[in-house]
């Protein structure tokens, strides 16, 4: 499947995705910024952020201090995180460029790469993985950093919960409701993203979505086929997993660390 159609209607609506996602990102990117630097050569100056929809990210990372380039497939939103750079003044620090994960690739070198809330599971098949793991590692500094925030499949009879929250900004309101269905089968996740758009003109989105169901061996594998090794996991309070047991669905998204080898 073509990833620019994967969650189009939803993505397409950029700035309705960017009220349904408009967190704090400080606390989260100061974290990454320690893996970065704590398993990496060093403190970090220039990152990489593949699927970088509205560029949330870019821009604190630029209030940070730090020179960041992010990527992303679908144009509306790489248009809004474009605009949004200019008006935060960071459109010399921070660039936000057009490119698939497959196979985007710059001559530039960065410390280190993140990509957040689940983006990588867009890649479904072991090649696009692959493609993608090589791609980045080949823009890396030798022992760079590539922090990935990914969920697992849900523990056996365990169903994933359906997630729901409410996001605003003056004077768009909106309900947000996440649902998904496990493959495990076929190793897929179908998600089926509403938008109710309360105010100012009431209205629904529904988008769906398909992406890879991993399962912590398998990652690790693909991993450290590709150049680099899982050096450690932390769950989403920022708390370092131990190798056993092994993690799962249950723990909501994990940050991994991956260390590029060569």
């Amino acid at each position: 499947m073509d990833p620019g159609r994967h969650g189009h209607e939803l993505y397409s609506h950029a700035e309705l995705y960017d009220i349904a996602y408009d967190w704090d990102v400080t606390r989260e990117l100061q974290f990454v910024l320690t893996c970065m630097e704590f398993y990496g050569p060093g403190e970090p100056a220039r990152i990489l952020e593949p699927a970088c929809g509205t560029g949330r990210n870019l821009v604190c990372l630029g209030h940070m201090g730090l020179e960041a380039v992010g990527y992303d497939v679908n144009l509306e939103t790489l248009a809004f995180a474009t605009r949004r750079l200019a008006e935060e003044g960071m459109q010399e620090r921070c660039r936000a460029l057009p490119g698939d994960m497959r196979d985007f690739r710059l001559k530039e070198r960065f410390d280190g790469a993140y990509t957040a809330i689940n983006s990588f599971r867009y890649l479904i098949a072991d090649a696009e993985v692959r493609a993608h793991l090589q791609a980045v590692a080949a823009m890396l500094v030798t022992g760079g950093v590539y922090v990935v925030d990914l969920s697992y499949a849900m523990p056996p009879r365990r169903r994933p919960r359906t997630i729901r929250w409410s996001a605003g900004r003056d004077p768009v309101q909106l309900q947000v409701v996440w649902r998904t269905r496990e493959d495990r089968q076929a190793g897929l996740s179908h998600e089926t993203c509403t938008l109710e758009v309360e105010s100012p003109e009431p209205r629904t989105i529904e988008t769906r979505h398909t992406t890879r169901l991993w399962q912590p061996a398998e990652f690790r594998q693909l991993v450290e086929g590709c150049g680099f090794r899982l050096d450690a996991i932390y769950d989403a309070g920022f708390q370092h997993l131990p190798d056993h047991p092994p993690p799962h669905g249950g723990l909501d998204n994990l940050y991994h660390v991956l260390v590029k080898e060569r």
